[in-house]
């Protein structure tokens, strides 16, 4: 339960004012349209990709996954459209399951864009 709450607590300031300067050297959004929860249950990581964007407005979303460990390095990338939402609900677009081992490091970085050309990232990392 405590891991769950510090990943969760780490997304959000990543999402929010605590983010910094990605690899391209833009700021990203700090409002919270588009994010990632990842819940852990023993070895298994839970990635959700959830959006909140304005009603009406759709966007596409790019989400990559990077494991490296004692088994190796696997990485997995995967994309798709984000539905114009009929209200400013949260929408959960994808989910993903990863399996961990001691050693190993998760990597994960989202990024939408929306309809409007609005860019919006999340990153999660942790060392198992």
């Amino acid at each position: 339960m405590k891991q769950i709450f510090l990943a969760i607590a780490t997304l959000i300031l990543s999402a929010t004012g605590g983010a910094t300067e990605d690899s391209a050297g833009e700021n990203p959004q700090t409002s919270r349209k588009a994010w990632i929860e990842v819940t852990e249950a023993g070895s298994l990581v839970t990635i959700k990709v959830i959006s909140e964007l304005d009603a009406g407005t759709g966007g596409t979303y790019r989400l990559e996954v990077t494991k490296a460990g004692p088994s190796g390095r696997n990485v997995n990338r995967q994309s798709g459209m984000l539905r114009p939402a009929g209200s400013d609900a949260e929408q959960v677009s994808s989910v993903s399951r990863v399996s961990v081992e001691k050693g190993a490091t998760l990597k994960v970085l989202l990024t939408v864009e929306d309809d409007a050309g609005q860019v919006y990232e999340d990153r999660f990392s942790k060392s198992y």
